[in-house]
């Protein structure tokens, strides 16, 4: 895997599953509970679920993941090195850079296309401290996502509505974005239940390679 080209698809990752927290919004605009109570420290350790050969198996959240053809899993110690990537190459403050490096612990799984393209999936689950309301970090997290307009050339996000995946109701993001003349497309699946808040996040080159990564996810039984 080639992780100068693909570590674009983590930092836009870190962006939209850290909230932006590192980048202040996160505390000026905070999100609040259904209870009527701010989240001030809202994600708390989680306990991940497991790969077993070609399969990332999730209990407590209700569905699997199953590898397509050419994919592989990467390994925790790919998650770590290109998550620090990340984190030094695209962020100045060094606090920020601290917290960013933290997250490997939320990413539950991430699987690449083993061929030389962008194709790739990744979850993030996080714990929160009460249930919340998903809409309103939707439109937060959009308007996050145009501020990188001024990092890559005709960057779009877009707010797709609901789909389903794997028997449940996700809201969807797209974004696209171009990056040292590359085209990138991207679909963020975000819900929240349970007291957690999961991203599933798709890059890909192809509507047919989309939908094999998509088809890829079962709700188990």
């Amino acid at each position: 895997m080639n992780f100068k080209k693909n570590f674009v698809f983590l930092l836009c990752m870190a962006f939209v599953s850290l909230g932006l927290p590192a980048y202040g919004k996160i505390k000026n605009t905070p999100l609040i509970s259904k209870s009527g109570k701010p989240i001030t420290t809202p994600f708390i350790s989680f306990k991940s679920g497991k790969v077993v050969k070609n399969e990332y198996i999730n209990k407590s959240l209700g569905f699997k993941f199953v590898l397509p053809k050419e994919y592989r899993f990467l390994t925790n110690e790919e998650i770590a090195l290109i998550t620090n990537i990340a984190a030094d190459e695209t962020i100045t403050d060094k606090k920020a850079q601290a917290e960013l490096k933290k997250q490997k612990d939320f990413v539950e799984m991430v699987a690449v296309i083993t061929n030389d393209t962008n194709n790739n999936v990744h979850v993030l689950v996080r714990n929160l401290s009460d249930n919340v309301d998903v809409e309103p970090l939707i439109t937060m997290l959009s308007q996050e996502l145009n501020e990188l307009q001024n990092s890559f050339d005709n960057f779009v996000v877009t707010q797709d509505g609901k789909q389903n995946l794997a028997g449940m109701e996700f809201y969807v993001l797209s974004m696209d974005w171009i990056m040292n003349g590359e085209k990138y497309h991207q679909k963020k699946f975000i819900q929240s239940w349970n007291k957690k808040i999961v991203f599933i996040s798709f890059t890909y080159d192809t509507d047919d390679e989309l939908k094999k990564m998509i088809n890829a996810f079962h709700k188990i039984k």
